[in-house]
């Protein structure tokens, strides 16, 4: 019964667009699939009345995307419609899970796309695939792929100090707020590389394994380096440090497409004090999807003063000589994880001071535990933009077991990364625990109109499964709240 209904409003959602407004998202395919996942499915149809009036028509087509020209428009949301057109055709030429393989290294460094919206739809099509297998949820991918595809925008990876695997929670405190905190999503993350704090933002899990030598120590005796598999690197890493070089000091941009691309690393520049749309307080824009818009990447010109254009550069010029061979139906063909020693490579848990896979998925819950638990304590400042720090990394370890091992570290990685922007940028000053009330949080949260209240809810109770915390309930009741009146 639940099945037939997320289909019934899939098919519902087919002709509506990712966003509104040009830039805020479109939420209802995954506050439906939330919905009915949590037996919730009988108001599914109730809840998209109340939400129809947000919806617009998907968007038209400029010109098709040939296969071996996605990268050009790859992050200019102007292509939506042929995004769209895109992944409806690679879906329905191809296996789900072959043409998610194919994508997911070439987004994942793109995981602030649509204010991570982009990863978290997709994580949500990917969960009610593995269910069950029926076209309008693979509609429902393609459209995830393409929304991701068209807002593709890269985050840093936050740097190199190592932290205690044990304690995500206490790394995530340890993080530092952005200084200006007055407007929107692009403002903030483009102060990360200003932070002076930001290259000891932990991102490895050094402690686990010994010191980060021993954790990759591997990697520069590895047969096929970096330099072989992309060209332009000059040492074989052993440490994001050495493979990326200014990188750890400069958030805002990625050098890899894992597997794929080299993008040169340019530090980001200010972006605007006021964002597309007005300050983020306002709740007409708060869910902007406008997010730094391939700020200090791929090219550094053509980005603030062309809004939803892509800068000059081209991707393609960054690649490496070893670049992917893009054959239909053969995802990753001739990828690094073939050919080379480092992230996003087969055997990637013998290098990574034996982080398997099994390894990956407890250590991306255990971020999500605290992302959700710190929404508790500081939750308040933002709501419906710090619960971001939550369902981003859900939405990726959702796609985890549709995804070859040599994927889940990088994925591991680009979680932890979104986890650490969105709470630099949308973290208050302290700690303020939420209240503990009576009621089920999954339908306090379909009584509101924020579908970010479902989605946090739906993060919530895969925490209390994880953890069999029962005081997640009434926190997640009074966190509905919070967000229902951001």
């Amino acid at each position: 019964m639940a099945d037939g209904i997320l289909d019934e409003a899939l098919e519902r959602l087919r002709d509506t667009g990712p966003e509104r407004n040009g830039w805020l998202s479109n939420h209802a395919p995954m506050a439906a699939e939330a919905l009915t996942r949590h037996g919730h499915a009988d108001q599914v149809h109730r809840w998209l009345d109340s939400y129809d009036h947000l919806l617009e028509e998907r968007p038209r087509g400029i010109n098709p995307i040939p296969r071996d020209q996605w990268r050009d428009p790859l992050g200019d949301p102007v292509r939506t419609g042929d995004w769209i057109r895109y992944f409806e055709r690679e879906l329905a030429d191809s296996p789900w899970r072959e043409v998610l393989e194919l994508w997911w290294p070439r987004l994942l460094p793109g995981i602030a796309a649509g204010a991570t919206h982009g990863v978290i739809r997709v994580g949500h099509a990917v969960r009610a695939l593995l269910d069950v297998e029926t076209a309008p949820r693979i509609l429902e991918l393609a459209h995830g792929l393409a929304y991701w595809a068209a807002r593709w925008q890269p985050l840093a990876l936050p740097a190199a100090g190592p932290y205690r695997t044990t304690d995500p929670r206490a790394a995530l405190d340890a993080v530092s707020r952005v200084p200006d905190q007055r407007f929107g999503i692009r403002h903030r993350l483009a102060q990360l590389a200003a932070l002076d704090s930001w290259p000891a933002v932990p991102g490895s899990w050094a402690d686990a394994s010994g010191s980060r030598a021993e954790v990759s120590g591997s990697l520069p005796a590895a047969p096929g380096s970096w330099r072989d598999a992309y060209g332009s690197l000059t040492a074989a890493p052993d440490s994001w440090r050495d493979a990326y070089g200014s990188l750890t000091a400069a958030p805002g941009s990625w050098a890899t497409v894992h597997g794929e691309m080299i993008l040169v690393p340019a530090r980001p520049t200010a972006a605007s004090p006021t964002p597309v749309g007005g300050q983020e307080g306002s709740s007409r824009v708060r869910h902007s999807g406008d997010v730094v818009h391939r700020q200090g990447a791929v090219g550094t010109t053509g980005t603030e003063e062309e809004p939803g254009r892509q800068g000059t550069a081209r991707v393609e010029d960054r690649l490496g000589t070893a670049s992917v061979q893009d054959r239909p139906g053969r995802p990753g063909t001739s990828s690094v994880g073939e050919r080379g020693g480092g992230l996003g490579t087969a055997g990637v848990g013998e290098r990574r001071g034996g982080l398997g896979t099994a390894g990956v998925e407890e250590r991306l819950g255990a971020i999500v535990d605290a992302a959700v638990g710190r929404f508790f304590t500081h939750g308040y400042g933002a709501p419906v933009m710090l619960v971001h720090a939550a369902t981003a990394p859900t939405a990726v370890l959702r796609a985890l077991p549709a995804l070859p091992g040599r994927l889940w570290a990088p994925s591991l990685e680009a979680a932890w990364a979104a986890t650490t922007a969105v709470t630099a940028a949308y973290s208050p000053a302290g700690p303020r625990p939420v209240e503990t009330l009576r009621g089920d949080p999954m339908e306090a949260a379909a009584g509101t109109a924020d579908p970010h209240a479902i989605k946090f809810v739906d993060a919530a109770l895969d925490v209390l499964n994880r953890t069999g915390d029962h005081t997640i309930l009434g926190r997640a009741v009074a966190a509905v709240m919070l967000i229902a009146a951001d």
